[in-house]
C-alpha cells in the first residue's frame, strides 16, 4: 500500500515535530496535536486541505504568512513556524488546553452578559493592535476564538489573508471559501475586492451578537441563503431577544453590523469604548433594525437561495439601499451556473438594456443553446428552438432575443414563443446588434443590414475590411465596430470605426474592439490583450477622448488564451465572464497517462519547453496574461513579464532569450527578452511592418523565425524572418486559414494548419521555398508538431492525439498513421501543447474548457466615472 500523505509528512517532519493525533478540521486546514521535539512543549500542527495547496505554492504561501510571525499580543495566539514538508504546507501554533468559543456557545447558547462584553473587549483590543499593523483577520468566528484560563485568544489571525493573497482568485476552484458566510461581512459577501479593518468589526459584531442572543445576526438553510440575508436584510434588535442587554451595547453592536463600512466604527477602540459605556453611541441604528425589512419580491425570495440567487439577492441589495447612494453605491457578485446550464466559453452573451436579464450561450447534457436568465428569477431557463445558436443579443426594448444558427438570423420573444427567421447568414457574418427603427446590423467581411421583421441582408460598408463586434449607440442608428484591412491591400491594426445604416463610415486613430457607449457619454472597449478601457465619447462627432483610462474588471481568460465576453447595459450595469480558469500542466506519454508538470493549478495557456527541456516558458492568463519561467528542477515558478497583454512564448534556438507575442498600440507584435529577466526588450517583428497582429511559432534550422500573421478572422498566413531583415516573407499561400507553421528539424519542410468552411487539415509543404503539399492528416487534423527525431509528425483530432511516420529524404511522404492515446486535453486554435526532448512526453493542460461563473457589477458606471475623473 502507498503511504499517506500523513504519512510521508510525519517521516518528514520527524526531526522537529511527533505528530500524535488528529485534533480538529476546518474549511481551510486539519489540526493534529504534536509535540515541538526541540523545545518539548505540545503545538497545534494545522496542515492546509490539498486541494487549497495545490493552487499556493510554497513560496508564495510562507512569503505572506510571515506578516503574521511578529504579531505579539495577549490575546493573540502567535505563530510558532510554518514551512512544507513532501508537498504539504503548514503551520505551527501553541497549544491551548481550553475550548474554542464554539464548543461553548454549543453548549450554553447565551453567555452572562457582563461576561460576552468582557471577551468582545478583549478582542476588540487584540484586533486594534493587529489592525496597526497593517493585517485583517478576515475569517474571524467562534471557532477561531479560543478560551484559556478565562481569557479569550484569536487564533489564525492573517492566515486567511495569507491564503488570499497566496491564492488570489484561485481560491474559488477549490471549493473552499474565505470567511464563514454568518460572521461575513456584506463588502465580503458581495466579492469587493477592497477590504479593510471594517471587515473585522463587523464580524466581532456578529460574535457578540451570537454570545449575547443565542445565534448570529442571520440564519439560512444554505449559505447562499444567509449570504442574500447578509446582502438584503438587517438583523432584529439583540433587545427585542434577550430586554437584558444594555441600550449602549446594543447600539454599538448595531453600529458595528451596518451594510457599509464608512457606517461602522472606524477601528476597534471605539468598539471597545462603546461597549464599555466610554463612548456615547446614537441610538437610531437600533431603532431601525427592530425588525427584518425585505423591500422587494426578489429579496423576500432570496431565502429560496439557488446557485443564481447571490446575484439576485444582490440586485435587491442595489435597489433597496438608501436613497442618496443609489446612484453611487457598487454591488459585485460571483454568479455560479448550474452544470445542466454552464456557460460555453468562449461564448458572447447579452445584458438586456434595463440589466435585469442575461442571455448566455450555454451547454446542456445533450446540446449547446441559449438560456436566459433574469435575475428576478432563481434559475436560468432554456429557450427552446435555439440549439447550436451563438452571438445573442437583445432588441432596444429588450423584449425580443436575436441570435445566429445553422446558417440563418433568427429572434425568439424573450417571454417565450418559438424562433422566427429573419434572413439568411452567410458564414462569413459575424454577431449583431439592434437598433432604433427595427434595423438589425451584424459583422464580418461586410457591414450588413436587415429589418428585424425580416428580409435580405443589404451591404452597409463592403471595401475589403473586416468588421467586428458591430454595436449600435445610444441614438440607436450610430453603429461602432472594430475595422481591420485585409490582404492584398495595405492593412492596418484593428481600429474603432462609426457608421451609420445609409453608408457614412469614419474610422478613429483608437486601436481596440467591442466598444459600446455607456451611459454619460462614455466608450468602453477592449484593447487587443482583453483589457477593457474606458474614454470620454462626443456622439456628435464620434470622436473618443485621447486619455483613455485602464478598467479594474478583467474578462476571465479560458485555457487556450480567449479572452471572455462582457456586456454593458444601457442603466450602466455590467455583467462579464469571471474568474481566470486554473488548470493543470501535465505531462503526459505516448499511451495518455498524465502526471503533474507543475504542482500548482493555474490559468495555464500556451507553452514552450526549453531546448535543453530544463525550463517551460509559459503564458499564464491572468490580469491580462503574463509569460513566467518554470525550472523543472528547483521547481520554482518565476515572472518574466508585468505589462499583461503578453502570451505565445517560444525560446531562441540557444535557450538565452525568449521570444513572445505583445499588445501594443501598433497591433499585436513579436519582442525578445532575455529569459533571466536581464536586460531590455527588442522587437522581432514589429506591429508596422506587416499585414496583422503576429504570434511567433518556432525557429527554423537556417535561423528564420517561423510566426503566424493573422490578417482577419477568416485570413491568415505561415510568415518567417531572419535577423535584420525589417519585413517578413510568406512561407505558405493559401485561400484558407493557414496557421501554426512548424520546420522540420532537417529544415526541408514545414507544417503547417490549413482550414476551410470551419474543417481543419495538417499539410506539409517545402521549405523554405514552398512546392507542392502533401495533406497528412486525414479526415480533419489540427496542431502539427515535429518530433525532434524528425521521422515522425504529431497532430490532434478532436478526440485523439495523432502520430503519423513521414519520410523527409527524397520526396515527402507519410508511411503510416496511428492513434498514440484519446485525447481529452485542453485545445484551442493553437499550439496548446509541446513534444519533451525525449520525444516519448507531450506537455500538456488538463482542465475544463466551459466556465461556470459570471461577474454582476451593478451601477458600475459610477465607477467607471470615478476612474475617469482621477
Amino acid at each position: 500500500m502507498a503511504p499517506s500523505p500523513l504519512s510521508d509528512l510525519v517521516a518528514v517532519l520527524q526531526d522537529r515535530y511527533a505528530i500524535e493525533r488528529e485534533i480538529g478540521a476546518g474549511g481551510m486546514a486539519t489540526v493534529y496535536l504534536a509535540r515541538d521535539v526541540r523545545h518539548n512543549r505540545a503545538v497545534a500542527l494545522k496542515v492546509l486541505k490539498p486541494e487549497l495547496g495545490a493552487v499556493l505554492g510554497v513560496e508564495r504561501f510562507l512569503a505572506e504568512i510571515q506578516v503574521t510571525a511578529n504579531l505579539q499580543h495577549p490575546n493573540l495566539l502567535p505563530l510558532f513556524d510554518s514551512g512544507e514538508g513532501n508537498g504539504s504546507l503548514f503551520y505551527v501554533m501553541p497549544f491551548v488546553d481550553g475550548e474554542s468559543l464554539r464548543a461553548r456557545l454549543d453548549r450554553e447558547k447565551q453567555l452572562p452578559v457582563d461576561e460576552a462584553l468582557r471577551i468582545t473587549i478583549a478582542l476588540a483590543g487584540a484586533l486594534d493592535y493587529a489592525h496597526r499593523q497593517g493585517v485583517i483577520h478576515r475569517d474571524l468566528k467562534p471557532e477561531n476564538i479560543l478560551l484559556h484560563e478565562g481569557q479569550p485568544l484569536i487564533a489564525d489571525f492573517g492566515i486567511a489573508l495569507a491564503v488570499s493573497n497566496a491564492a488570489g482568485n484561485r481560491i474559488t476552484q477549490t471549493g473552499l471559501s474565505l470567511g464563514t458566510p454568518q460572521y461575513m461581512s456584506p463588502e465580503q459577501a458581495a466579492g469587493d475586492r477592497q477590504i479593510d479593518g471594517r471587515t473585522d468589526i463587523y464580524s466581532l459584531g456578529a460574535v457578540a451578537y451570537e454570545m449575547l442572543t443565542g445565534e448570529p445576526p442571520y440564519l439560512g438553510s444554505t449559505a447562499q441563503a444567509v449570504i442574500a440575508r447578509i446582502l438584503t436584510e438587517r438583523p432584529r434588535a439583540a433587545r427585542t431577544i434577550r430586554r437584558s442587554i444594555p441600550v449602549h451595547v446594543d447600539a454599538a453592536i448595531a453600529r458595528a453590523l451596518e451594510k457599509f463600512p464608512a457606517d461602522r466604527w472606524s477601528n476597534a477602540r471605539e468598539l471597545a469604548e462603546a461597549l464599555s459605556g466610554a463612548r456615547v453611541v446614537a441610538t437610531s441604528s437600533v431603532e431601525s433594525m427592530t425588525e427584518v425589512r425585505t423591500a422587494s419580491p426578489l429579496a423576500r425570495r432570496a431565502t429560496q437561495i439557488a446557485p443564481w440567487a447571490i446575484a439576485a439577492a444582490a440586485f435587491a441589495f442595489a435597489v433597496t439601499r438608501r436613497p442618496t447612494r443609489v446612484d453611487t453605491s457598487v454591488a459585485r457578485f460571483s454568479v455560479a451556473l448550474p452544470n445542466d446550464a454552464r456557460l460555453d466559453a468562449p461564448s458572447l452573451m447579452a445584458l438586456s438594456p434595463d440589466g435585469q436579464t442575461i442571455v448566455y450561450r450555454g451547454v446542456s447534457p445533450s446540446t449547446a443553446m441559449l438560456f436566459v436568465r433574469a435575475l428576478s428569477d432563481l434559475q436560468p431557463h432554456a429557450i427552446a428552438g435555439t440549439e447550436g445558436a451563438t452571438d445573442p443579443f437583445f432588441s432596444r426594448d429588450g423584449e425580443w432575443i436575436g441570435f445566429s444558427a445553422n446558417g440563418r438570423l433568427m429572434k425568439v420573444a424573450r417571454r417565450g414563443g418559438a424562433p422566427t427567421v429573419i434572413a439568411a447568414f452567410p458564414s462569413s457574418a459575424t454577431s449583431c446588434s439592434w437598433g432604433a427603427d427595427d434595423i438589425i446590423v451584424c459583422g464580418g467581411r461586410d457591414l450588413l443590414k436587415v429589418p428585424a421583421s425580416g428580409g435580405e441582408l443589404a451591404v452597409i460598408e463592403k471595401n475589403g475590411n473586416a468588421h467586428r463586434a458591430p454595436r449600435f449607440l445610444a441614438d440607436g442608428r450610430t453603429i461602432v465596430f472594430s475595422t481591420s484591412s485585409t490582404p492584398p491591400n495595405p492593412p492596418s491594426d484593428p481600429h474603432l470605426a462609426f457608421a451609420t445604416a445609409d453608408g457614412k463610415v469614419s474610422v478613429s486613430p483608437v486601436i481596440g474592439f467591442a466598444a459600446t457607449e455607456a451611459p454619460g457619454r462614455i466608450l468602453v472597449y477592449s484593447t487587443l490583450g482583453g483589457e477593457l478601457m474606458a474614454a470620454p465619447f462626443n456622439a456628435s462627432s464620434n470622436t473618443i477622448g485621447s486619455h483613455p483610462v485602464a478598467l479594474d474588471v478583467h474578462p476571465a481568460r479560458y485555457p487556450g488564451g480567449h479572452s471572455g465576453t462582457w456586456a454593458v447595459s444601457s442603466n450602466g450595469s455590467l455583467v462579464l465572464t469571471g474568474g481566470e480558469a486554473p488548470v493543470q500542466m501535465v505531462l503526459v506519454d505516448r499511451s495518455g497517462r498524465d502526471s503533474a508538470a507543475i504542482g500548482e493549478s493555474r490559468a495555464f495557456h500556451r507553452s514552450r519547453v526549453s531546448p535543453d527541456g530544463k525550463r517551460i516558458a509559459i503564458e499564464i492568463a491572468e490580469n491580462g496574461g503574463d509569460i513566467w519561467v518554470y525550472t523543472i528542477a528547483s521547481r520554482t515558478l518565476s515572472r518574466l513579464t508585468t505589462t499583461g497583454g503578453t502570451g505565445d512564448p517560444v525560446w531562441s534556438p540557444d535557450g538565452k532569450r525568449i521570444l513572445y507575442t505583445f499588445g501594443g498600440r501598433r497591433g499585436r507584435f513579436i519582442v525578445s527578452q532575455a529569459a533571466d529577466g536581464s536586460g531590455g526588450i527588442d522587437t522581432v517583428v514589429g506591429g508596422s511592418t506587416g499585414p496583422g497582429s503576429k504570434y511567433a511559432v518556432g525557429f527554423g534550422p537556417d535561423g528564420a523565425l517561423i510566426y503566424d500573421e493573422i490578417y482577419t478572422p477568416t485570413t491568415a498566413a505561415v510568415m518567417s524572418i531572419r535577423r535584420g531583415d525589417s519585413v517578413g516573407k510568406v512561407v505558405v499561400h493559401s485561400t484558407g486559414v493557414t496557421n501554426l507553421g512548424t520546420v522540420s528539424p532537417d529544415g526541408r519542410w514545414v507544417a503547417y494548419e490549413e482550414s476551410r468552411d470551419g474543417n481543419s487539415q495538417v499539410f506539409v509543404t517545402s521549405y523554405p521555398r514552398e512546392g507542392g503539399r502533401v495533406q497528412v492528416s486525414s479526415g480533419a487534423g489540427g496542431e502539427p508538431q515535429w518530433a525532434h527525431n524528425g521521422h515522425e509528425l504529431f497532430y490532434r483530432t478532436s478526440t485523439a492525439m495523432m502520430s503519423a511516420t513521414v519520410r523527409t529524404t527524397g520526396e515527402f511522404a507519410v508511411l503510416d498513421r496511428k492513434v498514440l492515446f484519446q485525447d481529452s486535453f485542453l485545445r484551442q486554435n493553437t499550439l496548446l501543447y509541446d513534444v519533451m526532448p525525449d520525444d516519448q512526453h507531450f506537455l500538456m493542460l488538463k482542465g475544463d474548457n466551459t466556465d461556470r461563473q459570471l461577474l454582476v457589477v451593478m451601477n458600475w458606471i459610477s465607477e467607471v466615472r470615478a476612474a475617469l475623473a482621477k
